[in-house]
């Protein structure tokens, strides 16, 4: 195989892998609503006949023959929906004692099989006694009808959940889509067409106007419009030129753009996004784990109920077999909390999905459930609420010329990624500077380096590392001093040679954001291993009140481990590699996803778009999220637990009972105010503001279920 070929492997495997988990997600779906197409087929029949037994009209000959026949006919088409059916839901409940847990299908398996055996053994006992397997004015009551009615229903219920399920993993099988098969690869003068496996990093690649950019690069020639929406949340087309990064899977609108590729496959944006994804869709939430625990306690407190009720009803209250048999059944079906299972996944996979339309990735259902509970968020400064591309403002040469100082200082910082130098880097390159030749080469972390040019040691870093390293004291810069500079000092071990002025200008966003952020009850900290003045006209712009400043690297997660400590639920925002330890120390890190990868791979939810103002919205979700969550316990249980001692004949002095099919009703109409309440968050505004929306799908679904429980319960 040629290298070419190899590279570039482990994303198909990758690719089809999510593509195959999409895939068996949807074939879920069709499977489920194969199954629910024949538990119909059987319940067409089957609710005819049970209306002609309520009506019974006798004016056609038709009807006789109906009569004649129509409890085998049913026991016929019961019998084959237990072995169809009863199967399905056997073979789990085995499962699930294997692991010694009941499941929900636990409760379906047994009151189905209940209610089949009693009816079998009935009309057995019926034909021994008569000779006749006719059940015309018997008055024999056999409950062939409620095997299928419970099948249909309890099928109705997982086929809800597989579609619930299903939605999610769209979002994943969308964004795999992005990214086209080919790309153009130019060589010399010469494009070719090649598959997207063949393309290397620092390829030369065309991209021509409305296509999809097929790997992470950087322009390098050509300028046009790139829509990244998909990709980042962000609805407006931007500018591209020499220079500009662009992402694997974003849409080139307008002209012709050459870049080289710098990521390719898994490495792309795109793939590490699908992962996250995929990644968070498979984990589980603290709510989960406790529906968990509470089914497998449920489960078993239900049994012991159903058996209850019967013995109380056939051998206390002296009611008939039939009869005490029917209230079993009954019992078990209104008490199978199948909505149960449902509660937290489906809100879950449709707040993740969503989440990734509006430019977030949550980490799994934890990470979600654990951003609500927020009350103190940290930003940091660089690159998180500034756009991390500080320029040098001004120089001020206290010994020599200011064209020597910054010299001295491009040698220094040639081959750094800080943004610090970087702008002294750009500085230089715009005077047409160049570098000297540096040996012994220090980094001291937080504070700056070091370096022997030409025989004399320099140093450039902070005020702190003035302090550590020379004898002459930090000189006055009032002109410099502004709240919206840093302070870089270039000295030597005597004395201090020239004071560089920094800035960087915050996001457009940033103030807005911790206006929202204050508005939701939210505390907010600028952490910053700036100077006091720097820090605080910083935070004074953006309206931040604590500040933290003077912090090296290794000194933010401890800071972030006070906070904790004193009792703060704490975010950490950050971009930079040296915020990943602080992203790993808080209760829940924030990654922008502009940043460095060590801070991506370290926090709990990426804002893709790099805009602060994202993390209003997914602390916003996360809010509702979790609400609906509580909201689809209370659903899947209130109905369930107000009905079992009606099922087990609470009311019926009152001549209100309730049968087996009404009881599987209730149990498939629970699972779908469950899917229903949570696909409620697609139209929710999530930029912080009132909407009614998110009050309005709870409080009707409670009421319009609560009519038709009433309804369905008198008419029963």
């Amino acid at each position: 195989m040629h290298k070419r070929d190899e590279v570039g492997i482990g994303a198909i495997k990758r690719y089809r892998l999510n593509q195959s988990g999409a895939n068996n997600h949807l074939g879920k779906v069709h499977l489920w609503r194969n199954r629910l197409i024949v538990a119909l087929v059987l319940t067409i029949p089957t609710l005819a006949y049970s209306i002609y037994r309520i009506w019974q009209p006798t004016d056609l000959p038709i009807f006789n023959d109906i009569a004649t026949w129509g409890d085998l006919s049913i026991g016929v088409l019961s019998t084959i929906a237990i072995l169809y059916f009863g199967a399905i839901y056997w073979r789990s409940t085995i499962r699930g004692l294997k692991n010694h847990l009941f499941n929900m299908d636990s409760l379906i398996a047994l009151g189905t099989s209940t209610a089949y055996a009693y009816s079998v053994a009935a009309l057995i006992s019926f034909a021994i006694d008569t000779k006749s397997i006719t059940t015309l004015g018997s008055g024999q009551q056999l409950y062939f009808s409620t095997v299928i009615y419970l099948f249909t229903f309890a099928i109705f219920g997982k086929w809800l959940e597989a579609r619930a399920t299903s939605k999610s993993q769209q979002s994943v099988k969308q964004l795999t889509d992005l990214r086209p098969k080919r790309a153009h690869l130019l060589s010399g003068s010469h494009i070719t067409d090649i598959s997207i496996e063949q393309v290397r990093i620092g390829d030369r690649l065309i991209i021509k106007a409305n296509e999809s950019i097929p790997v992470d690069g950087r322009v390098v020639g050509g300028e046009s419009a790139v829509n990244e929406s998909m990709i980042t949340g962000e609805s407006m087309a931007i500018d591209k030129s020499i220079g500009s990064h662009v992402i694997a899977g974003s849409y080139n609108k307008t002209g012709r753009l050459e870049i080289i590729a710098e990521r390719i496959g898994d490495q792309t944006l795109l793939a590490r996004i699908v992962q996250m994804v995929v990644d968070a869709q498979r984990s589980r939430s603290r709510i989960e784990s406790t529906t968990d625990r509470i089914a497998s306690l449920f489960v078993p407190a239900v049994l012991v109920a159903g058996i209850t009720t019967f013995l109380v009803c056939y051998f206390w209250l002296g009611i008939s077999m039939h009869d005490s048999i029917l209230k079993f059944v009954a019992v078990l079906m209104i008490a199978c909390p199948c909505a149960f299972g449902l509660a937290a996944p489906t809100v879950i996979a449709t707040s993740i999905s969503l989440a990734s339309k509006l430019g977030i990735l949550i980490k799994g259902g934890s990470a979600l459930q654990l951003l609500h509970n927020v009350d103190t968020v940290v930003f940091d400064k660089t690159g998180t609420l500034t756009f991390g591309k500080p320029v040098v403002s001004d120089i001020h040469p206290i010994y020599g010329d200011a064209k020597h100082a910054l010299t001295i200082a491009y040698s220094l910082e040639q081959s750094s990624e800080h943004a610090i130098a970087i702008a002294l880097n750009d500085r230089a390159k715009r005077n047409r500077l160049q570098p000297r030749p540096v040996s012994h080469w220090v980094s001291y972390a937080g504070r700056g380096v070091s370096g022997v040019i030409h025989g004399t040691k320099y140093f450039l870093g902070s005020a702190e590392l003035v302090r550590l390293h020379c004898v002459d004291k930090i000189p006055q810069t009032p002109k410099l001093e502004s709240p919206n500079n840093s302070l870089v000092y270039l000295f030597t071990e005597h004395r201090v040679i020239a004071v560089f002025a920094i800035s960087d200008k915050p996001k457009i966003t940033a103030a807005k954001t911790v206006k929202q952020l204050h508005k939701m009850g939210i505390q907010t900290y600028l952490l910053s291993g700036d100077t006091e003045a720097a820090t605080k006209g910083m935070a004074k712009r953006l309206g931040i009140k604590n500040i933290i400043w003077g912090v090296m690297p290794d000194g933010k997660a401890d800071e972030i481990l006070k906070l904790r400590k004193s009792g703060k639920i704490v975010a950490m925002v950050g971009d930079g590699i040296n915020d990943a330890p602080a992203l790993a120390s808080a209760n829940i890190g924030i990654a922008i996803g502009t940043g460095t990868d060590a801070a991506i791979e370290t926090g709990d939810i990426i804002l893709v778009s790099g805009d602060t103002l994202a993390l209003c919205r997914a602390i916003t979700l996360s809010r509702i999220a979790v609400g609906k969550m509580y909201q689809n316990i209370f659903f899947s249980l209130f109905y369930n637990i107000l009905s079992i001692p009606i099922a087990a004949g609470a009311l019926a002095v009152f001549g209100i009972s309730m049968h087996p099919e009404l009881a599987g009703f209730i149990m498939a109409a629970s699972s779908l105010a469950a899917v229903i309440n949570a696909l409620s968050l697609k139209p929710i505004n999530y930029e912080g503001q009132f909407d009614l929306n998110k009050y309005l799908a709870p409080v009707l679904i409670f009421t319009i279920f609560s009519l038709l429980y009433v309804v369905f319960l008198f008419i029963g």
